[in-house]
Formats: C-alpha cells, structure tokens, sequence
C-alpha cells in the first residue's frame, strides 16, 4: 500500500503521537520547566532498595526551604497512581516524594515477614525529605491511598520515636488510621493536622454503609480527639474541627466525595480537597486556588500515549509482514471473512457460545477470585496473587472456549467446509518460528518505545487504572512465569475468533462489525455485573455483592481486564487479516498484557507469617 494507507504510514503516525505524549505530559508535570522531576533509588535504614519519583519545584531552595509531602499510592499500584495530586502539589510549590511501597514498582520484593518493615518504606521516604537542605523540616506532609493511607499510620508510630518527628501533617485518602497489619494508630496522631478523605462509595472501608461514615462511632473518635474534645452537634463534613494538643494548635477534618474507592485516582474533587487540606496545615508556598488543576490534560496526553503505544505493536508487526524478512508469514490477499450462516444449525452455533460464554465470562471472573485472592501469596514462582488469579481465569475461559470449538467443529464445521488449515489454526514449523520471531522483534520495539519516554520525560502512558509503565530485570523475570497463563489464553482465543466467530455478519453495513460483536459479548457478563454492583451501590448505598476481597476488589479489576480483552481482540483480528496467521497476534498481545498486568501489582514472596492481603 502507498500513501496514507500504509502500515509505514501509522507507524510513523503512531511513533510520532508517543512522542507528543511524552513531550505534553512532562510539560505538564514539570509545570513548564519550573518543577524538576528526578528517578530515586535510595536504601531503607533495613538497607532494602527503594524507589520513587521526586519533584523539587524552583522556589525550593536551601535559601529558601519549601514544604514537603510524601504521597503514597495503594496495594497493586505504584507511584505513578498519585500523579494527580503529585503534579498539583509541585506546581503550587511543595516539594513532592512519590515512592514505590515495597513490593511495588522498582521498589524490593520482599516476603511476608519483612514487608512491612519501614511501613512498607514510607517511613524511609520521609527520612529522605528531613535529610534535604530544600525542605521545610518543620512542614512535612503525609498521605496515603487505601494500603498505602493504612501505612501511612504505622509511619506515624516510627515518626514518634524520632528524637524530633518530621511529619506535621497526614491525610488518609480512601483508608483510615489502622495499618495493614491491624494495629490502630490514631493515638499516634497527636498534635499533626489530620485529615480524611472517606469515599461515599467505597469498596472496602467506612462500613457497609460507607456514604454515612460521617455518623459513624470512628469518624466521632476521629474528629473529638479521642474523646478529648466531645462534640456538642452532629459532625459535619469539610469541617474543620480545632484543638489544643500538647501546646499546639492542630485541626482535623473529613470530606466525603461521591466517589468510589479507585475514583481517587481520577478525581478533581479529591485532588481540590487534598489541596486544601495541606493548605491549611502547612501553607502553601505558590497561592493558587484549589480549583486550579491541570492534571486532566497530563492525563489526557498520557492517554494519548497509551492508545498509540497499543497501535505501535500493531502497526509495526503489519509493517515486518511486508519485508522480505517475513514475506512468508504475510497471506496471498486479505483474508475475508467466512459467510455468515444462514442454516438455523449454523446462526445456534455462532449466538448460542458467544452469548453464553460471555455470561459465564463475569460468572466464573468473581467466583476464581473469591477463592484465590483471599490468600495472601501462593508460590514463589507465581508470587503476585492479583496476576495469578486473572491468569487462571483467562485460561478457564479459553478452556472451555477450546471445547466448543472442538465440538463445533466435529459436530457441524468439518461437515460445511470449515477448514481448520486454510483458517491458519494448523501452520508449519517454520511459519510458527517466524511467528514468534516476529513476535519477539514487535516487542522489544513497542517496549523499548516505552522506555525511551521514561528515561527522556519520566512520564509513562496511562488512563485511570490502566497503566503502562517501565520494569526492572527482576519484576520482568517474574512477569514471564505467567506468561504461559495468558500464551495459552491468547493462542485459544485467536484461533476461536478468527475462526468460526471470523464471518461477514452485518459487514456491508460496517466491515468492524463483526469484531465489535465478538468483543461485545465476550465482555457482557463482566458490563452486567459491573452496572449491577454500582448501580445498586450508587442507589441504596450498600453494596450488592459484598463478600471476600476478591468479590469486592473484582469489581474494580474488571476495568483493566476489559481493557486488555479489547486489545487482545483487536490485535488478533488485524494481524490475522494481513496474514491468515492467528498467533501472531496472540503471541504479541499474550506477553504484552503480562507485562502491564504483572509490572503494575504487588509481589510479594513465600515466607510469610501475616494473613493480610489488603486492597488497593
């Protein structure tokens, strides 16, 4: 193809708009060049290897010493979840330490029983900030989203054995004041400005009814110091309710957005609420209004950066089927869809599977999780419970997709033409090598495209919880053990989609069609449930499906693995059409979806005494 039309032609389209996104969402975070934005690596006093992003604003200096805040992100996340309040922070003149929790991100992996030395690493983080020259020691904040707001308040603990504690201020955001290992750490408030941030529709905290926490027992101990200071009415949200402790003036308040538990991390009100709360305790370097607020548009140019870097591994591997290096994997002509059966045998066997299987899809999703989440690890060689789980569910489903298909096609498609070798399910071993050779060669382009935007703008791609970001040798290490879990899952699927489901159902009208079809209904069962548990959330309040953590936190792994279904499925279907190859794109999108889904979540190794497993 010449022109416009060519795969050269959105390579490069797509090459370029990475780019862009880079360059926008580091002007963005930078603040136009007046926040500098550093990679950490440091050591705990434990001597472990922590990591974390550091932005130091120009009017930080030794001169003239500016306030800090330690941002912490939650259980199966890293740093780059606390972009929001990191890059609002900065540009109003805070210095901002966003680490990764150990076990997180670059951060060591660590089993049980150390894990939660350090609090998790937080308290190595606000070490840091007391040893730089830049800042205010005396104005050092805290705050945490869910595991990390709950570690956040074991930091309190060991901020109070120093011999002058450094953090005057913590805001726990979606958590509360209990650690991950269960002790209670709002006695280790003390004087510090304490806020929370209690999501009225929260997944795992604040009660059953988490929109009401304001009245609950907690939120009364909470605002009342302890008792200290009975409340003489009925507390009131955003209010800021002041005492004297130890000779100190301090506040403590709590807002209530909402939202649910992972909205944080796409919230602008939780963002203005952040802002105002540090304000208030610390002062805020650079007057700028709470409603000021410019992450939106880094987050749009990472978005931006996460649909073209998809399209970068699509894009390049149909631009190697047209070189002389893999001319033998590319098809005569663009392979076309089978007709659509006009039999009432034939149009049972395409509705019937598709529908049921996608019911089952949502059903068998939350009912894996509930049992294997609820374990705290499994095996060192499968050490991230989050990835195992979802990689045994990819591989029920295609199982039971495998068998349909094996029962269609001895039952009805071997008798009405269905070829199992002219629809590229039976290659030759060379064409299999080439495959995974170009598999292989798609990859380390479309990763190192990645990289490259780290190292050159610290920024990564990303949309709400969907995120792309760099690895270390040790975390890619472990994301290839599971790698066969999503292989097996991909290469199924591929061959099933692009096979009997591969027909010209409704494609005069839209030639998409029939892949919108496939995709809509392999999802249904996980739209249905999803629309059930928060519509009946946002009604009632309650929760519907209120059980395990892995019922609960299901609900919000869903988003990401729908996510990864539509590009699996949208890879699949464009690669086969080029070359009637059906694992090519299987074998690309198999390790890239494991590589996003692994390098993103919590690792943790055998050797554990604790039972915890806590949310994100």
């Amino acid at each position: 193809m010449k022109g416009w039309k060519s795969c050269r032609f959105w390579l490069a389209v797509c090459l370029i708009l990475c780019l862009i996104s880079g360059l926008g969402a580091s002007a963005v975070t930078t603040n136009g060049g007046k926040v500098h934005v550093e990679k950490l690596t440091w050591l705990t006093e434990q001597g472990y290897t922590m990591s974390g992003l550091l932005y130091v604003p120009d009017n930080a200096t030794a001169e003239t010493p500016a306030p800090a805040v330690v941002t912490v992100h939650g259980w199966y996340n890293a740093n780059g979840f606390q972009d929001l309040f990191d890059i609002e922070l900065a540009r109003r003149g805070y210095v901002v330490l966003s680490p990764d929790m150990i076990g997180h991100g670059d951060s060591e992996i660590l089993d049980w029983d150390t894990l939660y030395d350090d609090a998790s690493g937080i308290n190595s983080a606000v070490s840091l900030l007391g040893t730089q020259d830049y800042v205010d020691k005396t104005r050092i904040g805290l705050t945490g989203h869910s595991s990390g707001g709950d570690q956040a308040g074991a930091a309190l603990a060991l901020d109070n054995q120093r011999e002058e504690p450094l953090i005057a201020a913590i805001l726990w955001q979606s958590s509360i004041w209990v650690d991950d290992e269960g002790v209670d750490h709002i006695g280790d408030i003390g004087a510090r400005y304490a806020g929370v941030v209690a999501t009225q529709y929260d997944e795992f905290f604040y009660g059953d009814l988490p929109r009401e926490f304001i009245n609950s027992q907690d939120a009364d101990t909470f605002l009342s110091y302890q008792g200290q200071q009975p409340l003489t009415s009925a507390p009131v949200v955003g209010q800021y309710y002041t005492a004297t402790i130890d000779g100190q003036e301090t506040a403590r308040v709590i807002y209530a957005p909402a939202i649910t538990h992972p909205r944080e991390h796409f919230s602008t009100e939780s963002v203005g609420y952040m802002i105002e709360f540090f304000d208030t305790a610390l002062g805020q370097p650079i007057a700028l209004d709470a409603s000021s607020q410019v992450w939106p548009v880094a987050t749009a140019f990472k978005t931006l950066g996460l649909v073209s870097w998809i399209f970068v591994f699509i894009t390049f591997a149909l631009t190697m089927l047209d070189t002389k290096a893999f001319a033998a994997l590319k098809a005569p002509a663009t392979v076309q869809p089978l007709p659509h059966p006009k039999a009432m045998a034939g149009k049972l066997w395409f509705w019937v599977p598709l529908v049921l299987c996608g019911l089952l899809n949502g059903v068998l999703f939350l009912w894996i999780l509930d049992k294997i989440v609820q374990k705290p690890s499994i095996t060192n060689i499968w050490p991230q419970t989050s990835s195992l789980s979802i990689g045994i569910w990819a591989v029920v489903i295609a199982v039971i997709s495998l068998c349909v298909f094996l029962v269609y096609y001895n039952t009805y498609g071997k008798g009405y033409g269905f070829d199992l070798r002219a629809r590229g399910a039976l290659i030759s071993a060379k064409k299999l090598g080439l495959s995974v050779l170009l598999a292989l060669l798609t990859l380390v382009v479309g990763f190192g495209v990645l990289f490259a935007v780290d190292y050159f703008f610290h920024t990564d791609f990303r949309f709400y919880l969907i995120a792309a970001h760099t690895f270390n040798s040790e975390l890619l290490l472990i994301s290839l053990r599971f790698v066969p879990f999503f292989l097996l899952s991909h290469i199924i699927t591929s061959v099933v989609i692009n096979g009997p489901f591969y027909t010209d159902l409704a494609s005069r009208r839209f030639k998409h069609s029939n892949l919108l079809i496939v995709i809509f209904f392999n999802v249904l069962g996980l739209l249905i449930l999803w629309c059930a548990q928060y519509g009946y959330f946002k009604t009632t309040g309650y929760r519907l499906f209120n059980g395990t953590l892995g019922i609960l936190i299901g609900f919000i792994w869903m988003v990401p693995v729908i996510f990864n279904i539509v590009v699996q499925y949208v890879m699949a279907r464009t690669l086969y059409k080029k070359s009637g190859n059906p694992y090519i794109g299987a074998l690309i999108s198999s390790v890239l979806v494991t590589l996003i889904q692994c390098t993103g979540t919590t690792t943790v190794l055998v050797g554990m005494s604790s039972s915890s497993y806590l949310p994100m």
